[in-house]
């Protein structure tokens, strides 16, 4: 049930591009997004599993404050309240600094972690386990978190036919992301009905050595964003291990 965390806070991604270096495209030239909230809610199958309150602040940094809680049935069967909270480089869109809590009805994991040009250091907190931080450093260059990789492909041109290769540290470790520019499309979703472009996600994970691994738990994933200024996240929709799991934006503020 944890694919269904990795998920929710995947909030963010059809060839391997194993010859390509594995860096993250650079940021594009779409305007900065201005200062909103926005809710949304996901779903596992037919059941709707949690809502989430996001938040951009924008300024001499790019600021993300986020919580998810599931609801209803899953959470009778998997409890689950997170906060999450990234900083970006308002030009080059890249994270300075990302951290994600999560407690769980018997533990709680702190996740931080800290970008530097040709490295990630990640430093990690289980309860009540490990209540000792553990520290490992990755070297990685130009790596992106998962809010740093929607804020960078919502900054693309998004041309259908556009492929952008991204290097993203999905909270325990690195994934190379391959996102396929569609179609645009009409879609309908809680806050509304948008003219939206619609991408393609796939992954694959990064050994120590920087080998590409098969993406046992991931299988496929879908993308909308707002055909608009705004390049409001609309809905995205993955087969996991678990099945099929969506999120929809419900309002925006």
């Amino acid at each position: 049930m944890k694919t269904l965390a990795v998920f929710l806070w995947f909030a963010t991604a059809l060839a391997s591009f194993a010859d390509t270096p594995f860096v993250s495209t650079p940021a594009g030239e779409a305007a900065a997004p201005r200062n909103f909230r926005a809710l949304y809610h996901f779903g596992w199958a037919a059941l709707d599993a949690a809502d989430a309150d996001f938040s951009i602040t924008t300024g001499k940094r790019i600021a993300f404050k986020g919580k998810v809680a599931t609801t209803g049935v899953v959470r009778s069967l998997f409890k689950l309240d997170a906060t999450m909270d990234a900083v970006l480089h308002p030009v080059s869109l890249l994270p300075e600094t990302s951290r994600i809590i999560e407690k769980y009805r018997k533990e709680e994991d702190t996740t931080e972690l800290t970008f530097h040009d040709s490295s990630v250091l990640r430093r990690r907190i289980e309860k009540p386990d490990r209540p000792r931080p553990a520290e490992k450093t990755f070297e990685l260059s130009r790596a992106t978190d998962l809010f740093g990789a929607v804020m960078n492909i919502r900054s693309q041109r998004l041309q259908p036919g556009d492929v952008y290769p991204l290097l993203v540290f999905s909270k325990a470790a690195p994934y190379r992301a391959i996102v396929t520019v569609e179609q645009k499309e009409s879609i309908t979703v809680p806050a509304g009905t948008f003219p939206a472009i619609r991408v393609s996600l796939q992954l694959r994970k990064l050994d120590r050595k920087g080998r590409l691994l098969e993406t046992k738990n991931f299988k496929s994933a879908a993308a909308w964003f707002s055909a608009d200024a705004s390049r409001h996240l609309l809905r995205i929709k993955a087969e996991v291990m678990v099945g099929s799991v969506w999120a929809e934006l419900a309002e925006v503020r």
